[in-house]
């Protein structure tokens, strides 16, 4: 019998006959633990799927923010958008979304790993968490690397790291590396939402 609380099966229990065995109660307790304990895990598997997808498309917004983008933009022709009052307002809060960015992916880390823990022995679905997590923190070690080459970054960094700068040369040589972290970066996003996807589906339900 599914319970939608644990005072919702205490009401059943009292309710129910008295002739009920110990081993009767225990059995019900015992079920109606697992399916509030199940109903708890789908939940926050579905705020960790929401937090991923935030994730996703404020990376968009990075990268749509970004000059590497506008480089390819120019590349391909398309030099109205790029040069646009529309595009450069938009890409005036680029800092802004790399913060929202940041916030975002440390919430889905933390809600999909006190999920599912580290990956155990024995697990029927360790194989597949394990992949999960090595893309998730690949692409975190890509993420840290696009971060760190932007050119905001100094701004940002200052304070930790005084001698960061614009004009410091061994900076500028690993700032001209910027626009090639975001192909293996889009590549491993890629692959970790669609083993995500694969393994858990869009919305998953109770069962």
């Amino acid at each position: 019998m599914p319970y939608r609380d644990y005072n919702d099966f205490r009401r059943d229990r009292m309710s129910g006959p008295c002739s009920r065995s110990k081993t009767d109660i225990a059995s019900y307790e015992m079920t109606a633990l697992y399916e509030i304990a199940q109903q708890t895990a789908v939940y926050n598997e579905r705020i960790a799927i929401v937090l991923g997808i935030m994730t996703l498309g404020l990376a968009i917004l990075v990268f749509a923010s970004c000059r590497t983008c506008v480089q390819l933009l120019e590349r391909i022709n398309v030099r109205v958008a790029a040069r646009s009052a529309g595009y450069r307002a938009f890409a005036r809060y680029h800092m802004y979304y790399w913060w929202f960015f940041g916030v975002s992916a440390l919430a889905h880390a933390a809600m999909a790993v006190g999920h599912t823990g580290l990956p155990q022995p024995g697990d029927p679905d360790a194989g597949i968490h394990w992949v999960i997590l090595i893309l998730g923190i690949t692409g975190a070690l890509f993420a840290v690397g696009l971060f760190s080459s932007c050119r905001i970054s100094p701004k940002v960094l200052a304070p930790t790291l005084p001698k960061l700068s614009l004009t410091n040369r061994t900076y500028l040589s690993f700032v001209r590396l910027h626009t090639l972290f975001w192909l293996p970066f889009a590549l491993l996003v890629a692959a970790h939402f669609a083993v995500g996807y694969f393994h858990a589906g869009l919305w998953p339900k109770p069962g």
